[in-house]
């Protein structure tokens, strides 16, 4: 049987995590002090670099030069792998870090033309007992190009859960359409969309989503063991356990893990199979501060060296800040882009 990873069954907030709920506060990363002055420099310096990359993003579609991450890819380039990174006293710093300007330090341009998400007009409604439908999202449109990274903000109940759903292919829009890597997901059956996600989305959870009775590893390669294919995926679950530092945790058990280390678990699941897509649900709302601080950066910058597409949803400013571009929705509709 086919389960699509939205449907696996989940296990209680481990003890000692911080339970967001439907209080937008408690999601939020507030940083300590001491920390306050390097975000707010960061802040200002990532809103200068958001300029001039949208002026050579608006140079790029005159020429029509690839581009990555809003970064205009020279000819000469286009299809290499280019290595990049933040300065430093020792020259080209390796560990980049989110207080500071974050640049991936390693950048695989795609070559794809075709948009990584589309949806077109796509609306999504639940019926009620005794009552009109909840109008979960009004027509939305939005267009997502590969390697990129979006993050869309709003309150509780604003409807951004209800979009992940649809570009993950969970729910159908009543109207409107959605496609993935051009693939249009309301033309497909449930199964042919669960198997479609299983191969080409990957899913982050604000409370993981993992199962306590399996080991590390076995978490990350669920996807594979359910797919059929574990021996070919086992090598690349464990370079992404090392990737995120848990490279000697891979045999315990789950529940033996911090939150934030869980949640570096869910993020290696998610990239397990090399999905074109990344789909976060507050990926940090169950976090502390520090731990938040670290699953954003690895995200990121996993995503970025992989060429992958990055959407998440959070209540975080500070996250949302680490995006290249940043949507706001408001009861059920975009507000701002």
């Amino acid at each position: 049987m086919i389960v699509p990873m939205g449907d696996v069954p989940t296990g209680d907030a481990p003890s000692g995590d911080a339970s967001a709920g439907d209080d937008p506060t408690n999601s939020a990363i507030t940083l300590p002090a001491t920390r306050t002055e390097p975000v707010r420099a960061a802040t200002a310096k990532q809103a200068a670099n958001r300029a001039a990359k949208q002026t050579a993003n608006r140079a790029a579609k005159q020429d029509g030069t690839p581009k990555r991450y809003g970064t205009v890819v020279p000819a000469a380039q286009q299809g290499t792998r280019v290595m990049t990174g933040v300065p430093s006293a020792r020259g080209l710093d390796e560990t980049p870090s989110i207080f500071c300007d974050r640049r991936p330090f390693v950048h695989i341009h795609s070559m794809s033309t075709t948009p990584a998400l589309r949806m077109e007009g796509a609306s999504k409604s639940y019926r009620r007992p005794g009552g009109p439908p909840l109008v979960a999202l009004h027509p939305a449109s939005l267009t997502l190009e590969p390697g990129t990274a979006t993050a869309v903000v709003g309150r509780s109940g604003s409807g951004k859960t209800t979009l992940l759903h649809l570009a993950a292919g969970i729910d159908v829009p009543d109207q409107g359409r959605v496609q993935v890597a051009g693939r249009e997901l309301g033309r497909m059956g449930d199964r042919e969309r669960a198997l479609f996600r299983r191969d080409h989305v990957g899913m982050v959870f604000q409370f993981f989503r993992l199962l306590a009775h399996l080991t590390v590893e076995e978490n990350v390669t669920l996807p594979a063991r359910i797919a059929g294919d574990l021996a070919r995926h086992r090598p690349r679950a464990r370079k992404l356990l090392e990737r995120v530092g848990l490279g000697d945790r891979a045999g315990d058990r789950i529940d033996g893990l911090s939150g934030g280390e869980q949640q570096r678990v869910a993020i290696c699941r998610a990239l397990l199979r090399s999905p074109s897509l990344i789909l976060a649900d507050e990926p940090t709302g169950a976090l502390d501060d520090e731990s938040a601080a670290v699953v954003m950066e690895l995200m990121l910058e996993i995503a970025a060296e992989e060429g992958k597409t990055l959407l998440y949803v959070t209540h975080s400013p500070v996250a949302a800040a680490l995006a290249e571009r940043t949507l706001e929705l408001a009861s059920g509709a975009f507000a701002r882009d």
